[in-house]
């Protein structure tokens, strides 16, 4: 037919291009989504490298929070310093960096970079702005070296001193003296019975009783009444509240009392002051006696003079014996055999006189004024603090035994507590781990079954964190803590028995909080990094109590211990011939082992909840806001 093969021909190019227009459509849909995918891969990288520099800006922010609550005097350098932060990973995909900039007195900023790659960076810019304290924040409950609130006893042969972890490992040569001993209520006394070396003071709101041989190197300050009557050297002097009686003993120093002063025997190196009346026997004071009452010396004498608001009675047996004079407003009462008792006849008093013939010219002027002479008042030996919570806790006055208020955030955790399972160590070499995410048993013993733990974010001392919880702990075996720090809440009692250990791997602690009895016994061992205060702040071992019976914790292993204790409300016993590292605040400390007690310094700057309790104003760092930018 004539048409057909022109009808065939149309049909084979309509064909084709609709094939092509087919092709292009595929084509272009392809390279569309190609360049999605483009889009959508360097939206990520972007996306990522924005997730780092706002990381570095939080942890800039943090960190600078964490410089100013471990020292709250800390400079705009300590700040910005604390605020560096740099990271790059293995293969160098992703980074982060930051670095703080002081804008004026009160403001900060903070340059964080991020990145995703060489083609994906991104930045911010954070201004933030410091908060100065009202009123400082409270102490850390761990910066004396032993508080007993209701009283301490030392009759151990133990030493007592100080060091500061974050230089290293204890030692005795390198050791400081400033392990304070002291009580907090006014009914509390301190007695040293035994011979236990302090080296720092002895700080007491009552009485202090030493009939020890114990050396201290600092001072005994008392509200009280202070008796030495064995053979204790105090290197520091003596301060006491009320009176003060020396039958044996020496002191290098001066002695200060605002009652009475009785010297029997002993050795004195300083000033003796006192509001009352004064008496020794046969003492060499090379320095001055003051008195506001009466003084009384029996032989002995006084390099510095006498000076006495009341009555002066001597008994001399030499010349010159009163080398620095004698003045009283009252009388004079002497008994000597030679006519110079008094070098340079320095002698003044407004009363009367009776004295031997040898010595008659004493009797009458220019010795005998009128008016008497004036001799100024001893001034009042201050007081020891004694707790005082009537106060804010941000007022200078506040003391308290339990500054943290242990027992109802004890009771907080216990109301939050679901699972309370006991757990139990048989013996080595069963192993049970805890890190900040899980415990279980590494090592199993015969016939054991396995029991995992998983901590739960509650409250402790004002922060959230991660807490396991326990009905009982029993070690017998080793417990140990690694990854990170981890927080132990313990219903009932915790016991360390047999050749037990406690391990705290480096860059790890351990915070115990513990409702029931506490106690190291036998060979049990606790095993903990050198520096005792991890780089955060957080104390490598720290035992919180609120047990409220007799006896709370015992101490009374023969292996060395490492320990922040804290046991307002019960008694703490140290009877082993172990070493104690560490604090100790209780409502009674008694030490009556071999072991000694060294205070690590290092826990006066530990970070201890918030540090405040949340009742005052600290000095802190808010953000104010940010702008961003991609690189």
């Amino acid at each position: 037919m004539p048409g057909c093969c022109n009808q065939k021909g149309i049909s084979s190019v309509v064909v084709l291009l609709l094939t092509f227009a087919a092709s292009l459509l595929v084509f272009t849909v392809l390279q569309d989504s190609v360049a999605q995918e483009r889009m959508s891969g360097n939206f990520q990288k972007r996306l990522n490298a924005e997730y780092q520099a706002d990381r570095a800006s939080y942890d800039s922010f943090h960190r600078m929070n964490d410089a100013l609550w471990r020292n709250p005097a800390a400079t705009d350098a300590e700040l910005l310093a604390a605020a560096s932060r740099q990271q790059t990973d293995t293969g160098g995909g992703r980074g982060l960096q930051a670095v703080g900039t002081a804008i004026d007195a009160a403001n900060i900023s903070i340059l964080a970079r991020g990145q995703r790659y060489a083609d994906s960076k991104y930045s911010n810019q954070a201004l933030l702005r410091k908060h100065l304290a009202a009123a400082p924040a409270l102490a850390s409950p761990f910066s004396h070296g032993i508080t007993g609130c209701d009283g301490v006893l030392l009759n151990g042969s133990g030493l007592i001193d100080s060091y500061d972890s974050a230089d290293g490992a204890y030692n005795r040569p390198g050791a400081s003296n400033n392990a304070t001993v002291r009580t907090l209520r006014s009914t509390a006394d301190i007695s040293l019975t035994g011979n236990s070396p302090i080296f720092g003071d002895v700080l007491s709101t009552n009485n202090i009783v030493i009939s020890g041989s114990s050396a201290i190197s600092g001072k005994v300050h008392s509200n009280g009444s202070i008796t030495l009557s064995g053979g204790s050297e105090i290197g520091g002097g003596i301060l006491a509240g009320a009176a003060y009686n020396q039958s044996s003993g020496k002191v290098l120093a001066n002695i200060h009392a605002n009652g009475n002063v009785r010297i029997t025997q002993g050795i004195v190196g300083g000033h003796i002051r006192t509001r009352g009346h004064y008496y020794h026997e046969g003492l060499s004071v090379p320095g001055e006696v003051r008195a506001n009452g009466n003084i009384e010396m029996k032989q002995g004498q006084v390099a510095g003079g006498i000076r006495s608001a009341g009555n002066v009675s001597l008994t001399s047996w030499s010349s010159n014996m009163f080398s620095g004079g004698v003045h009283a407003s009252g009388n004079i009462n002497l008994t000597t055999s030679v006519n110079s008792p008094i070098t340079a006849d320095d002698l003044r008093y407004g009363g009367t006189a009776t004295v031997p013939n040898v010595v008659a010219h004493y009797r009458t002027a220019p010795y005998y004024q009128t008016p008497a002479p004036f001799i100024s008042s001893v001034d009042v030996v201050a007081e020891v603090p004694i707790e005082n919570t009537t106060v804010p806790p941000e007022d200078e006055a506040y003391v308290s035994c339990d500054p943290l208020n242990i027992a109802e955030h004890s009771s907080r955790l216990a109301e939050q507590a679901t699972q309370l399972p006991d757990l139990s160590l048989t013996t080595l070499p069963e192993v049970y781990t805890l890190t900040p995410l899980q415990g279980q048993y590494k090592t199993l013993g015969s016939g054991r079954s396995q029991l995992s733990l998983t901590p739960q974010n509650l409250a402790f001392l004002n922060r959230q964190q991660a807490v396991y919880s326990l009905q009982s702990l029993t070690i017998g075996g080793n417990f140990y803590i690694s990854g990170g720090n981890v927080t132990l809440f313990v219903a009932g009692d915790v016991t360390l028995s047999g050749d037990s250990r406690l391990t705290i791997a480096e860059g790890s602690s351990l915070t115990l909080v513990v409702r029931g009895k506490f106690s190291v016994r036998a060979s049990a061992r606790v095993i903990t990094p050198v520096t005792g205060v991890g780089a955060d702040g957080v104390p490598v071992f720290s035992v919180y109590s609120d047990y409220s019976g007799a006896d709370g914790i015992t101490l009374s292993g023969a292996s060395d211990l490492y320990a922040a204790i804290y046991a307002p409300l019960t008694d703490v016993k140290v009877q082993g011939s172990g070493q104690l590292f560490g604090s100790v605040l209780a409502k009674t400390v008694a030490a009556t082992g071999a072991g000694g007690i060294h205070y690590d310094e290092a826990l006066g700057r530990a970070k201890v909840g918030n540090g405040n309790n949340g009742s005052s104003a600290v000095r802190r760092i808010s953000f104010i806001g940010w702008s961003a930018s991609q690189s």
